[in-house]
């Protein structure tokens, strides 16, 4: 597709349901790529376009949805040849505006599936199991990814590894307004606490 000169972060437009015969794996394809790679070089203007482009869509076709997200995410991730909170700044600023209520912006905001990928999978505090310096950096990118998209799949590896201090942070979340005027469903982190975490918690302190 033709070079993107917009000059403030966008995301392409999506249909607001599924649609019979479009595979949702359709929402990250070559158009998701490049405006991805637009916003990251408005954050990070040294950024090579170019090369994540390449790599981003090298054998995308054959590959589902998760796994296309998880693609893209290394891709940038290599692309950008940061440590990882400096990779993790440079995809904050690359944001679009938060929004109130996600849920009204249908299958467009799957756009931030490989942000939510880009924020698990190269943390070091996964990786290595122990607390690192770069946790609030990690928790910080997922409590501003929900103001944009689900956080679910990103919080998850947190929860598993880290479960009370990351629930030490969902705490703190609940006193920001962006987030605790968000409806308790699947396209916030804190729901998914609610449904899933919280009760075992409570179980566990009885």
């Amino acid at each position: 597709m033709s070079t993107l000169t917009y000059t403030s972060p966008r995301i392409p437009d999506g249909p607001h349901s599924i649609e019979k015969g479009v595979p949702l794996y359709e929402l990250l394809n070559e158009q998701a790529v490049c405006y991805l790679a637009r916003n990251i070089q408005l954050a990070h203007p040294t950024f090579k376009n170019d090369i994540f482009i390449k790599h981003a869509l090298d054998g995308l076709d054959t590959l589902t949805l998760m796994n296309r997200a998880r693609h893209i995410a290394k891709a940038l991730f290599q692309t950008l040849n940061l440590d990882y909170d400096e990779a993790i700044q440079v995809m904050l600023e690359s944001l679009t505006e938060s929004r109130d209520r996600t849920e009204e912006s249908g299958l467009e905001t799957f756009f931030y599936l490989p942000h939510s990928f880009l924020i698990a999978e190269f943390s070091p505090d996964i990786h290595s199991g122990q607390r690192t310096a770069s946790f609030p950096v990690a928790l910080e990118a997922i409590k501003q990814l929900t103001t944009r998209f689900t956080s679910e799949f990103c919080i998850r590896p947190f929860l598993i590894k880290h479960q009370e201090e990351t629930m030490a942070y969902l705490d703190q979340w609940i006193e920001d307004s962006r987030i605790c005027k968000r409806p308790f469903t699947h396209l916030s982190p804190i729901g998914f606490i609610e449904r899933r975490y919280l009760p075992l918690r409570q179980k566990k302190r009885c």
